[in-house]
This record gives structure tokens, sequence and C-alpha cells, in this order.
């Protein structure tokens, strides 16, 4: 009976070697990656050194052809930022030219406007007094005919005609007025008529006139960013050849002392791959030696079909009973089909098994105790990946309600089974919720599984976002531990109200705090203009004012590395600490992909960013800012995003 029922275990035994074949290839393919990148460093090397390439002519011909077209359009890109740092100098006289043409006649307008207001309401006043003389006249003339009709005495008549001569030269005497006060009007509307075709004439000749150089800028910006879009194509074909070179001088072992130190780390990176690929190759070799239909059997075998099916009703019940004080470790124990203690063929359960049931169960009891608590997530978190091995789509509504609630450690890995089970699109509203978690280990999570999603381009176009937001590996990441959104109001820097902070695009240790909003890029560069008192500045704009920008250097990047060979030569001269210069040298690298010009180069992902300083500090001479804005339309994000950055 034993040996009949021995295809259970063989089934486990399994079970395991495909998740550590997994573990296997996805090491070999990081180890791929690391070789080509060292290849590359030691066809780089070999470059810079001046090595005798002799015997490899085709990419010498190459790799100089690459360094020709990297010149090219450096100096394309510079002429054309010289080109359009003089049409915007030219449209900027251009435009105080007809502001300087229009501020006279803008004011004559108005002067003549006020006066034919003015004029109208005299002109109104004169007519409501006329018409109240002539009724007043004619109230007087029925007066005196029905006084003679009566036979009144001439003594009852005489007030009524004092009165009606009085009324009579009033208002002879009002007429000549308001035709005075007629003309005026109609020579003042017709003054302000002839001054608004004369705005209009300037208008129109404004716009004639910057048509042509808006056109030309725009043909600039459109020119430079496919030179930009080359440059980066260019950079990565060069890194192609130096791999390509790399891996000729390697295969046949050219001696130089320069390249002594990219071959042991290549000869390195090889051992490990062959050490990989043998145990890999081994798994393979014991899961062809199973007995024919074990893993058919083991998938199929009538107890696991009626322990699901058990399991799938306790998962319903408790779903609809369970109370909010339930917590996420007893839902993974209850609602997880094959997650916890494993019984053996027998049926009885093994005692490594048991082990691990009483330590999730101690930690039911005492939650409070972190040694129970972190015995109990690692036993879990296992299981998880265990469940994420199999491919079976019903674990999905599962490990979808543990992401979104729960242990940080076990919401990072329902992330990662739900990649490794593959997602689709009825699984991306969590995983985009995740995405922006306060823990960085369930971002990673949420973000392992998208990654297996990038046919859908509006997936791919996040992924790439967040990549792209990534900080640099320097820091000592807590995985999971949650990140507190920055208290920026205190620190005197405004936030647009309803704003939703984005922990995936920030970077709290250089300053950088993302938020999106509903709201038009337009109404929060409002707000930000209004908050300041400066304007809104586009990228050259911006990093020329504030960057130290120039054609020759149009990002600013180059000014910040010649002030990092000036800090090192001085650093290395007065023997400061090697961990005080990698620091500095962390930091200044952080700054420079910081840059406006070089962070949001990517038109797809962040359109046209407009820039506001909020608060700027002249140090030895120079200005920078101490505390900026970024406002953009996020094409990943799909909503306005404002980026601010804040000295620490």
């Amino acid at each position: 009976m034993a040996e009949q029922l021995r295809f259970i275990h063989d089934g486990f035994q399994e079970i395991s070697r495909k998740i550590r074949r997994r573990k296997l290839r996805s090491r070999l393919a990081a180890l791929e990656k690391q070789r080509k990148e060292a290849l590359s460093q030691l066809g780089r090397r070999s470059w810079e050194a001046k090595v005798d390439l002799a015997g490899y002519g085709d990419l010498r011909d190459q790799l100089l052809r690459l360094d020709d077209r990297a010149s090219q359009l450096t100096a394309r890109t510079n002429e054309l930022q010289a080109q359009s740092t003089s049409l915007q100098s030219r449209r900027t006289a251009e435009v105080a030219r007809f502001d300087q043409l229009s501020r006279p006649v803008q004011q004559q307008k108005t002067e003549t406007d006020t006066g034919l207001r003015t004029a109208r309401a005299r002109l109104s006043e004169s007519e409501r007094t006329i018409g109240s003389l002539q009724a007043r006249l004619k109230w007087l003339s029925d007066e005196l005919t029905r006084s003679e009709q009566a036979s009144s005495g001439q003594p009852a008549r005489e007030p009524l005609l004092g009165e009606q001569k009085s009324v009579s030269d009033q208002l002879a005497a009002a007429a000549p007025a308001r035709e005075t006060l007629a003309t005026e009007v109609a020579r003042l509307a017709g003054e302000s008529q002839r001054l608004s075709q004369q705005l209009a004439g300037i208008e129109a000749e404004r716009k004639a006139a910057l048509s042509p150089i808006d056109t030309e800028l725009q043909r600039i910006k459109q020119e430079s960013q496919g030179a930009t879009r080359e440059i980066s194509n260019v950079g990565r074909e060069q890194t192609d050849r130096f791999a390509d070179l790399g891996a000729a001088l390697y295969g046949r072992k050219v001696a130089h002392p320069a390249l002594e130190e990219c071959t042991g780390a290549i000869q390195a990176i090889d051992n490990s791959r062959s050490e990989a690929q043998s145990a890999l190759d081994a798994s393979l070799a014991l899961s062809g030696a199973m007995p024919r239909w074990t893993m058919l059997k083991f998938t199929a075998v009538p107890v696991i079909l009626v322990l699901i099916a058990i399991v799938g009703l306790s998962a319903l019940y408790y779903l609809s009973s369970e109370s909010p004080e339930s917590g996420p470790l007893q839902y993974i124990a209850r609602h997880i089909p094959g997650v916890g203690p494993k019984e053996s063929a027998d049926g009885s359960v093994s005692s490594e098994e048991s082990r691990k049931d009483e330590i999730v169960q101690a930690f039911f009891r005492a939650p409070d105790e972190e040694s129970r608590r972190r015995q109990a997530v690692e036993i879990l978190e296992s299981d998880l990946m265990t469940v994420g091995s199999t491919a079976d789509r019903a674990y999905l509504p599962y490990l979808l309600k543990i992401l979104r609630r729960g242990e940080p450690e076990l919401r990072a890995a329902a992330g990662h089974s739900i990649g490794m089970i593959g997602p689709s699109a009825s699984e991306l509203p969590v995983l985009i919720e995740a995405l922006n978690d306060p823990v960085r280990g369930v971002r990673d999570g949420a973000l392992a599984a998208l990654e297996q999603l990038q046919e859908v381009s509006a997936v791919r176009l996040l992924v790439r976002r967040v990549h792209g937001a990534r900080a640099t590996g320097r820091r000592n990441w807590e995985p999971f531990a949650a990140e507190p959104v920055p208290d920026l109001k205190s620190r005197g820097v405004p936030i647009y109200e309803g704003a939703t902070f984005l922990h995936f695009a920030s970077d709290p240790e250089i300053g950088r705090s993302s938020f999106s909003t509903d709201a038009s890029v337009q109404n929060v560069l409002d707000f930000y203009k209004s908050r300041s008192g400066r304007p809104a500045l586009r990228s050259d704009e911006f990093s020329r004012l504030y960057f130290g920008s120039t054609p020759a250097d149009p990002t600013g990047a180059k000014r910040l590395a010649s002030e990092f060979e000036s800090f090192f030569r001085e650093a290395m001269q007065s023997g400061k600490p090697e961990a005080q210069i990698k620091a500095e040298r962390d930091k200044r690298a952080a700054r420079m992909q910081n840059l406006p010009a070089i962070r949001y180069q990517d038109y797809d992902l962040y359109s046209s960013p407009s820039f506001v300083a909020l608060e700027d500090a002249r140090p030895a001479g120079t200005q920078r800012p101490i505390r900026y804005v970024a406002v953009f339309e996020d094409r990943a994000v799909g909503k306005t995003v404002f980026e601010v950055y804040a000295e620490q």
C-alpha cells in the first residue's frame, strides 16, 4: 500500500524541485545579465585603456563610428539648444516690442472708455430731466385747459401760468445741453471703436510676427527630442558593442594589466553560472526519472479533491462570518487550500508539519510576541510561495485579499505569488492600488506581478514610470516598514488640496515628494504661482536660471560633474575618509539624475512639465532653488502629477 501511494511523496518532492528550479532559473537570468554588464565593462575598459584591438577590426570600426555619431548628435543637440535660445530671445524681444506699441493705445482706450461711460451717464441724466420737464409741462397745460373750461378766475390760473413759463424756460435750456452731450457720446464711441481696431491690428501683427518663431521653436523641440532619443539609442548600441568586444577579449583570454579586474569578475560569474546550471540539470534529471503519470495521479487524487472542496466550503463560511478582528494570518490558514499542516500518505501529519502548525497556532494565541510572529510569518510566507508555484489561477482571489490587508511580509509574498501564477486584467485594480502601498516590499511584490502583464500598453507605461522613479541603490531600505508621508506643510511647502501622495514615485532622501490630483495642470500651476509669486518656467528656462545650463551643457550635468571632480581632487589631497567621499559621490549622482532636463526628458511619461520655484537662495553669487515644484500630465498615472523638491 505504501508503495502504491509513493506518488504522493514523489509529488511533493517534485513541487519542491519546481520551486528550486524556478529560483535557479531566476539566478541564471540574473547572472546572465551580470555577465553581459561585466563583458561590456571589460570592452569599455579595453577601449579606454587603448588596448591593441588590431584583431577586432570590425568591432573597433563600429565603436569608432558610434563615437563619431555620438559626437555629431551632441554637437547637433548643442546647436539646436543655441538656436532655441536665440529664437526665445528674439521672441521675447518681439513680445516686448508689440507690448510697447499696444501699451499707449490701450492706455488711451482706457481713458476714452472712462470718458465715454461718464458722458453716457450724463446724457442719460439729461434725458431723464428733459422727460420729467416735458411731463410736468403737459400736466400744467391740461390743468390750465380744465380751469379755463370751468370759467375759473384769473387769480386761480396765475400760479399755473407762472410754473408753466418756468418749466418751459428750463426745457429750452436743457435741450441744447442734451444735444451737446449726445455729440460728445458719439465722438467718444467712435474714438473707442477706432482704438479697438488699432489694438486688433497690433495683435494681428503680433501673431503674424510670432507665428513663424513659434513654428520654428516647435520644430527645434521635436528635433531635439529625436536627437535625445537617438543619443540614447547610440548609448545602448555602444554598450552592446562593448559587450561583444568584451566577449571576444575574454574568449581569447587577452592578458592586459588594465583588464585583470574585469576578467576576474567575469570568471567568478561563470563559476556561479556553472554551479547553478549543474544544480538545474540534476533537478531535471530527478524529475525525468520519476515513474510515468506520477504528477497526474498526485494532482488528481480523490482525497485532495475532497480536501479542496471542504476548504472551499469553509472559505465561503468564514468569508461571510469573519469578524473585523480576525487577523490576516488566521485568514491565510483558514482560506487558502494547501496552506497549513501537510498529511503524509497514510493520513498522518509529519512531525515537522505538526511543529509548524503549533508555531502558527501559538502566534494566533499570542500575536503580540515578536519572535512567534516572525516564525509564523516565515512559515506562511513559504506556503504562499508554494501556492504561487502551482500556477493555479483558482488561488488568485485569495491572494488578492491577502495583498490588500495583513502582515506586510505576507502581502509582499502574495504579490510575488500572483506574478508566479500570472495575473490577468481583472487583477489589475488591486495590483495598481498595491503599487502605491506605504510599504516598499508590498510595492515590489505588486510590481513583480504587473511586470507579467506588460503586453497591456497602459501597464507597460506604468511599470516604466515606476522604474524611472526608483531611487539609486545607495540606500539601506527597510522593506517591510511603512514609509510616512513627509510633513511638507510644517516646512512651509503648500500642498494642493485633495492631492494623493505617490509612494512609488517619491524619494524622501533627496527631498522629492510626488502627488497626483484630478485637477488640471493649469489649476495646480496657478496655485503654486500665487503662493510663490514667481512665474511658471519650461524645463530649459528653469535649468538655465537655477542649474547653470548653457548651450554647451543644456542639462547642467557637466557643471555638476566638474564640481565633483574638483571636490574629489581636494578630498583626496586632504585625506578625507573614503566613506565620506562615497556619500558625497552618491549625493551628487542623485542630484544629477534629478536635474529637470534629465529626469523629465521622457515625453511619453511626463509630457511637457512646468516648474515653479517656491524658495531660492543665492550662495556665492549663484542662484539655486531650495524648494520647487514640477507640474505635468502624468501619462502613466493618467492624472495631473506634481513633484515637490525640498532640500533636506
